[in-house]
């Protein structure tokens, strides 16, 4: 079977005399002039943005160069540079410029001191004193009535007045105080007095977790303790820093809320670059407020409470910062003294 393959060959204009394809190709150039101009336009547009680039690119040279006309370094005649013992480079620690009468030649740096972390601390333990009631004076002391019993952490002494007439709160509180260092040893049970009332603390330089209990003599008749003007079982102990504060209030030397009614905390503490407001409530403990500070990334302070010294430490994480609280927005007065 033989099969046979068609095609169509087709001359333009044969029979009509009209060459169709030209006349097509020509009406298409007309269209295609539009689209050429908008491709003109384009790349115009491209050059002109390329011209702009470069423009800016050489306004900023020119301006950075006018800028470090202003800078001392540009005309400095020389140029230092800082090699640790180890071979690093000093720059990570410090800098170094040459003057204008900078002399050419090798020097090595001492350093004397390190920058430390910036601190502000209690201006005083926070735990009031056992202080005793107002006693009259004179006082004359004898053998009869001259002794009260002292228990430190556990450890109770007799402690013995001697014997004599004291005509002021300091003689009777010097007094006293020989009698304790004497069944305790010095320097670590304070006696002092403010008016006529004699107290009774840890001494300034010895731990302040402790406990101080004041008895009765064993022999009532002989006991002067409610002379001095304190009553049998009076008790010294710090600040639980994990209670509340309101529960605590009447330990803290200084009145929380100022005498007045108890209300929410309000103060800023500062690194000397950022700030920060806080508000807490009288329900708080020390222990969360100071947590709560310190956690707080935009101050970068560490806050703790010091059972040994009974103080609050403020301090910054980072050298070269100072801390700071900012009293005049404390309402009411935050049992914490600077």
């Amino acid at each position: 079977m033989a099969s046979y393959i068609s095609s169509t060959l087709r001359i333009s204009g044969l029979v009509s005399g009209i060459d169709v394809d030209q006349i097509v190709s020509d009406l298409m150039k007309a269209e295609r002039t539009r689209v050429d101009k908008l491709y003109q336009q384009k790349q115009l547009v491209e050059w002109q943005q390329q011209d702009y680039r470069d423009m800016n690119l050489k306004l900023k040279a020119l301006y950075d160069n006018v800028f470090n006309m202003k800078l001392q370094g540009t005309y400095l005649k020389y140029k230092t540079t800082g090699t640790m013992p180890s071979g690093v480079s000093s720059d990570n620690y410090f800098t170094a410029i040459a003057g204008s009468t900078a002399v050419p030649g090798d020097y090595k740096i001492q350093v004397k001191a390190l920058a430390t972390n910036a601190q502000i601390t209690s201006s005083g333990s926070i735990t009031k004193e056992l202080i005793g009631n107002s006693i009259s004076l004179p006082i004359t002391i004898d053998s009869t009535k001259n002794k009260f019993e002292m228990i430190v952490d556990g450890i109770e002494k007799t402690i013995t007045i001697a014997q004599g007439t004291y005509n002021d709160a300091a003689s009777l509180a010097t007094s006293i105080q020989n009698a304790v260092d004497g069944a305790y040893g010095a320097g670590k049970i304070s006696v002092g007095y403010v008016s006529n009332s004699l107290i009774f603390s840890p001494d300034a330089n010895y731990n302040h977790n402790i406990s101080i209990t004041l008895k009765d003599y064993t022999n009532i008749d002989e006991s002067i303790l409610g002379t001095l003007g304190f009553s049998n079982g009076t008790t010294y102990k710090e600040i639980d820093p994990s209670k509340s504060i309101i529960d605590q209030r009447a330990t803290f030397k200084n009145d929380p809320f100022g005498g007045s009614n108890p209300s929410d905390f309000i103060f800023t503490v500062s690194n000397g670059v950022n700030s920060k407001t806080f508000t807490f409530k009288s329900s708080d403990s020390i222990n969360y407020i100071l947590a709560t500070i310190s956690s707080d990334s935009t101050i970068k302070v560490s806050a703790y409470y010091d059972s040994l010294t009974d103080r609050v430490i403020f301090k910054s994480k980072e050298t070269g910062t100072n801390v700071n609280i900012d009293s005049s927005v404390k309402t009411p007065d935050f049992p914490i003294q600077y």
